[in-house]
């Protein structure tokens, strides 16, 4: 499914908030749009005790844990689809980690 920047189109395009929010809606989880909102949604975990699921944010953008080390899944940036992503080790010292289930 392609990114398009405030899609929330499923099946068509969605932005990076819009695939979170079409993800945890699809496990009966009714969450907001944007990602500074669904940040806020959650409840704050330690990069170490991240699971499968738990949401990474940086200002502008999130995305969600495949519960292996860094591994998420993120609508990236427009003309590219939804993806598997390894987060940066000179990013990953700043992403907040949520559990939108707590």
């Amino acid at each position: 499914m392609p990114y398009k920047t405030n899609a929330d189109e499923p099946g068509k395009a969605l932005d990076c908030s819009a695939l979170i929010k079409f993800a945890w809606s699809n496990a009966g989880i009714n969450m907001p749009r944007g990602s500074a909102q669904q940040y806020a949604f959650g409840e704050r975990v330690k990069a170490s005790q991240v699971q499968l699921g738990d949401l990474a944010w940086y200002p502008g953008h999130i995305s969600m844990s495949l519960g292996l080390e860094n591994l998420v899944i993120q609508a990236p940036t427009n003309g590219r689809n939804v993806e598997v992503h390894k987060i940066d080790e000179s990013r990953v010292n700043w992403v907040r980690w949520v559990d939108p289930t707590a």
